[in-house]
């Protein structure tokens, strides 16, 4: 380990904590169980010696530790369960530093900056705990890890497109067609986005495959004819053009809207079964 380099790193992170993370005035103590523990371990951990970047890397701890302890408490002033306070300085202390086998991918300079997003956008300290987990687990980019961490609690993923090519994937395996089921209101309801780091996940675990029966176009409903139309005749044959052989201009939307949408009991109107094998069968009749 190159002491130095750390000692540098460190000291720009103390510095980079004390201007974005929040607190109430500088004279906010902090809570009072404070995180001494977790910073007397890992001052252990990387200064153990006497030289000067021993003395950094442990001034440098000692600030990063203060101001989070500051920080939680300007956020959570109505105090945080011995339990979760625990927990969370120990993430902390596993995760700052990106050196050392388990932590050699983690990303140093992002954790900072991931920290200030949790703390603005979460309500609770459990979920800024669940958080900033879920944050480790993507940034470690450990295979293992993160699938044990999805099947869990959600998966993440890098992007929306990969989380919607991972949906299509298992209707096909499941021989249902993409048609079937509006993808993009799934994704919209069941994803989340982490706008410091760019990565998406589920809001909760199987959260995708539980909005499916939600977003099965067979059971939406129209007020009119004309919007029936629109959804589920024009927009379903505009989007996949894969499911039908004739090119969409010499089709004739009228005739196939004519044949294809009914009008239930209630007098709304729907399409049986829109983006079935039998709804692109009929569409070229």
């Amino acid at each position: 380990m190159n002491k130095q380099f750390l000692a540098e790193t460190l000291t720009d992170k103390a510095e980079d904590a004390e201007d974005i993370w929040p607190t109430t005035n500088e004279g906010n103590p902090g809570y009072s169980n404070g995180a001494g523990v977790q910073e007397k371990e890992l001052t252990s951990e990387l200064a153990d010696g006497d030289s000067d970047e021993d003395t950094a890397i442990s001034d440098a701890i000692t600030t990063i530790f203060t101001r989070f302890d500051k920080a939680l408490n300007a956020t959570f002033p109505d105090g945080i369960a011995d339990e979760v306070y625990c927990d969370l300085c120990d993430w902390l202390k596993d995760n700052l530093v990106a050196f050392g086998e388990s932590r050699q991918q983690l990303k140093c300079d992002e954790i900072i900056w991931e920290i200030r997003y949790e703390l603005e956008n979460v309500s609770a300290p459990e979920e800024l705990l669940r958080n900033l987990e879920r944050y480790a687990i993507w940034a470690s980019r450990d295979e293992e890890r993160v699938n044990d961490w999805g099947s869990s609690f959600g998966w993440i993923y890098d992007s929306s497109s990969e989380a919607y090519d991972g949906l299509v994937s298992s209707l096909e395996f499941g021989e249902f067609l993409e048609s079937e089921f509006d993808i993009d209101g799934v994704l919209e309801e069941g994803l989340g986005y982490n706008a410091c780091c760019g990565y998406y996940y589920e809001k909760r675990a199987d959260a995708l495959d539980e909005l499916m029966p939600k977003y099965d176009r067979s059971s939406n409903r129209y007020d009119t004819f004309k919007d029936a139309k629109k959804h589920e005749i024009e927009e379903l044959i505009e989007n996949y053009p894969d499911y039908y052989d004739e090119d969409y201009k010499d089709l004739d939307i009228d005739g196939i809207a004519q044949r294809l949408i009914l009008k239930d009991e209630n007098g709304k109107f729907y399409v049986e079964h829109p983006g079935s094998k039998e709804y692109w069968e009929a569409v070229q009749r």
